[in-house]
């Protein structure tokens, strides 16, 4: 922390004081928690920048901060400064219990910078997002650099905890994961969400230097490259040939519905496992969800020529209760429908022909649907697929 009251009740911050002025403060211990009372004790030593530290864990934000927090929480606040956003750092707010880093506002709404360097429980992250939002604040939640692991071949390995950090700051932005690296003084972001499987996730990342605005830095995502739906498939292709080889394969729920509908995973139509805009925002593969919603569609209801859309929400609610259909955890499910990206497949469906949405009702063309057993494979006949329906799939994300 960077302020504290002193015994007689006066509030101090280090952030103007030189080193010297903060040896001579130091004398005049103790110091209190603006926030819990709690004890404090002014810190002067080489790795961390002067601060105040809990003498017992604090009931606000019991985690402590370390170097990396407080370096970083200090420079995001003076670029805000920079940027004449009057932020205000460390500001305790009594009717939801919590302390935000950074509050400031901008297009005349309030927003709250967190910078998050240490691994919290996801649920913890969860409960201070609702907490702000009760609180008519929006938070942004900036992950540190190091969190986000190593890039390779635009893969990126997604955790539960760095899938918390998903936002769509500012609203009706594509999803993306903001990360600061104080040391190096640059941003850093990851964008084009594209999931391939539960944990790997095909994405593009860009790092931005420090001297960007606010406005600026939420404004350099450029439009999805066209080669990039190529690498997504392949990727995906590749995971899907070999889901059956892995050790649990008789366990999984997904080949044994597979089986259960007489549907080798190679044998699947091509209209399965369609790179929609938001699927980063459901943790189940993509070819697995757009297979259960694509055979209740065609399969199990053969013969019928439309079905109500409440049979269709009530067929997902069904397999979310299974286990079966699971939402990522992130900042942007407070913000918007987790359910978009399962619309933006119903659109492709539709401008495929296979579906015809009318009122309250999904029209079902049979007679387009691609043949699941007697085809080639689906390695064969992506290529023919891609670049007979590019333009139908690059309507949905432009």
């Amino acid at each position: 922390m960077f302020f504290a009251l002193t015994n007689s009740g006066k509030s101090i911050t280090l952030l103007k004081m030189t080193v010297s002025e903060i040896h001579q403060l130091k004398k005049e211990q103790p110091f209190y928690c603006p926030h819990c009372n709690g004890e404090l004790i002014l810190k002067v030593g080489s790795k961390k920048l002067p601060h105040f530290a809990h003498k017992y864990i604090c009931p606000v934000k019991p985690e402590g901060e370390t170097a990396a927090h407080l370096s970083g929480k200090k420079l995001l606040h003076d670029w805000l400064v920079a940027q004449q956003l009057q932020p205000k750092m460390e500001i305790y707010f009594p009717d939801i219990n919590q302390r935000a880093d950074i509050l400031f506002y901008w297009k005349k709404k309030p927003f709250i910078f967190e910078f998050q360097c240490s691994s919290i429980p996801v649920n913890e992250l969860e409960r201070r997002t609702k907490a702000y939002h009760q609180a008519n604040f929006t938070p942004l939640w900036i992950t540190h650099q190091d969190k986000i692991g190593k890039i390779s071949n635009h893969i990126l390995s997604i955790t539960d905890y760095l899938s918390f950090f998903i936002t769509n700051f500012p609203q009706n932005s594509e999803p993306m994961i903001l990360a600061f690296h104080p040391e190096k003084r640059q941003f850093q972001l990851i964008y084009h969400f594209m999931p391939i499987s539960t944990r790997k996730v095909l994405v593009q990342q860009m790092n931005i230097g420090y001297q960007t605005t606010l406005q600026q830095l939420f404004s350099f995502q450029k439009p999805i490259p066209q080669h990039f739906f190529q690498y997504w498939y392949i990727y995906a292709e590749k995971w899907l040939f070999h889901l059956p080889l892995y050790n649990n394969a008789r366990r999984n729920k997904f080949l044994t519905f597979l089986y259960q509908n007489n549907i080798h995973p190679t044998k699947l139509p091509m209209e399965v496992g369609v790179p929609v805009p938001y699927m980063i925002l459901i943790e189940t593969p993509p070819i697995i969800w757009q297979t259960y919603i694509f055979l209740f569609l065609f399969n199990e209801n053969r013969g019928r020529r439309y079905i109500f859309l409440k049979e269709l929400t009530n067929y997902l609610q069904k397999i979310v209760k299974e286990g079966l259909l699971r939402f990522r955890l992130t900042q942007y499910s407070f913000l918007a429908n987790k359910y978009m990206p399962i619309k933006k497949y119903l659109v492709f469906l539709e401008n495929v022909g296979l579906v015809k949405l009318k009122e309250d009702k999904l029209f079902v063309n049979t007679s387009r649907m691609t043949n699941v057993h007697y085809r080639k494979t689906r390695q064969q006949s992506f290529n023919q697929f891609l670049e007979k329906n590019r333009g139908k799939i690059l309507q949905l994300f432009y």
